[in-house]
């Protein structure tokens, strides 16, 4: 979806030949926005394919209508869906609740995922746009702890090494190591053991 065409803070930029710090902001903002796209049957046994094996705390990215969440939490996981949209919130929170699913094993928050520290979980899931990915893995390289796993439906990230992937053409998934993906950039660690081998 592209956003960029219609948005007021661009046409005023564009009319005054520059564009201001704000405006660069909110157009930063607006690319960050993903319109919901469910993830299909297919796509959310990919997922569970990658994290066999897997235990410990999930956040969903973009949860929607929370099926990624409870297919995790009925194999173990402690997880977290964030989720914009307060529709799909209080229709997983009901989904929830008429399963019988204790929050301390499934909830769904009305967050922003882009401004919340995701430093505790260490399964991230994600089923986004191709458009955010880039900003999304800088992200996450910044907070996620070593151990982390990060997968992503449909949508690798760019210059990622894999560690696996599951099915193919739109139900296609990638699961990727953040310890592996920061070796691989060169990237330092959250505790600055790569950058201070790297100064030695």
């Amino acid at each position: 979806m592209d956003y960029g065409a219609s948005s007021p803070c661009l046409a005023s930029a564009k009319s005054h030949g520059a564009s201001s710090a704000p405006c660069k902001h909110q157009m930063l903002e607006e690319k960050k926005l993903v319109p919901y796209l469910p993830s299909s049957k297919n796509q959310a046994q990919n997922v569970m394919k990658l994290l066999e094996g897997r235990r410990g705390r999930l956040a969903d990215l973009g949860a929607g209508d929370g099926r990624l969440v409870f297919a995790a939490s009925s194999a173990g996981f402690q997880c977290t869906g964030f989720e914009i949209n307060s529709i799909l919130v209080a229709y997983a929170r009901s989904k929830a609740h008429w399963r019988g699913i204790p929050s301390s094993q499934a909830s769904f928050v009305k967050k922003d995922f882009w401004k919340t520290d995701l430093s505790s979980y260490n399964n991230v899931t994600a089923f986004l746009a191709p458009g955010v990915m880039e900003l999304l893995g800088e992200k996450l390289l910044k907070e996620l702890p070593q151990d982390a796993l990060v997968i992503s439906c449909r949508f690798p990230f760019p210059n990622w090494p894999q560690k696996s992937a599951v099915g193919s053409g739109l139900d296609q998934t990638f699961a990727y190591e953040i310890s592996s993906v920061r070796s691989h950039l060169r990237y330092p660690t959250k505790d600055g053991d790569e950058m201070s081998q790297m100064l030695r």
